[in-house]
């Protein structure tokens, strides 16, 4: 639809005329207004006498230009928008709750959760790490970066992805890393199975039937 239309040249040999005018496309993610310059052509109207009859028509590369722009607007917007929703909903998620129990490397096999390389953040702000030396120290969140500090080591880094049970971290050196959460049975220390006494060699007991000798 054309909102108006600002003459800027006329050529009257030719009876053309080029105009500069507001036009509103309809594309997928709704009306785009912009400016689309237009070929006119004014001629005498076979109508009514003494008038003119004026007719645009567009430049179709143009407003085809406008259609491709409009809709990739409306992605745009829509991809911002899923990231804004995705965004609430993590900030929603991350809490000093969610954040307790312990978690290891996302491909990390159940041992680790048993064993060494995992990371327990326990209520109160403490965190343990199963680094071999049983080491331990405080653990903070503030929005979505968790800092770590123990006696052995300093750790800061930025949940960037989670759920109920997984999170994907980036660190602040730039690199990026995948957490997932340890079941209770993963926690339990795995139990070995007992060697079986060893077995002393079966001595026969004595026989009771003891020989008899006669007297002379």
């Amino acid at each position: 639809t054309i909102s108006y239309c600002a003459l800027e040249c006329h050529d009257a040999q030719f009876d053309k005329s080029l105009c500069n005018t507001s036009v509103t496309v309809q594309g997928p993610g709704g009306p785009l207004i912009d400016h689309a310059p237009l070929n006119m052509a004014v001629a005498p109207s076979a109508r009514d006498d003494g008038q003119l009859l004026v007719t645009a028509q567009g430049i179709d590369a143009y407003h085809q230009q406008l259609v491709d722009d409009n809709a990739e607007r409306a992605e745009r917007a829509a991809s911002e928008e899923a990231d804004k929703v995705a965004e609430e909903k993590l900030t929603a998620l991350v809490k000093p709750g969610w954040l307790i129990g312990r978690w290891v490397g996302a491909k990390a096999g159940s041992d680790a959760c048993s064993q060494t390389g995992y990371i327990d953040f326990v209520r109160g702000g403490i965190v343990r790490l199963g680094d071999g030396h049983d080491s331990q120290g405080r653990w903070t969140l503030v929005g979505r970066r968790i800092n770590t500090i123990s006696s052995n080591d300093t750790m800061a880094f930025d949940i960037s992805d989670a759920d109920n049970d997984t999170m994907s971290t980036l660190l602040i050196n730039g690199e990026t890393q995948d957490f997932r959460r340890c079941t209770p049975s993963e926690m339990r220390p795995a139990i070995q199975p007992e060697a079986a006494p060893d077995m002393m060699p079966s001595v026969d007991p004595p026989s009771s039937d003891t020989p008899m000798t006669s007297g002379v």
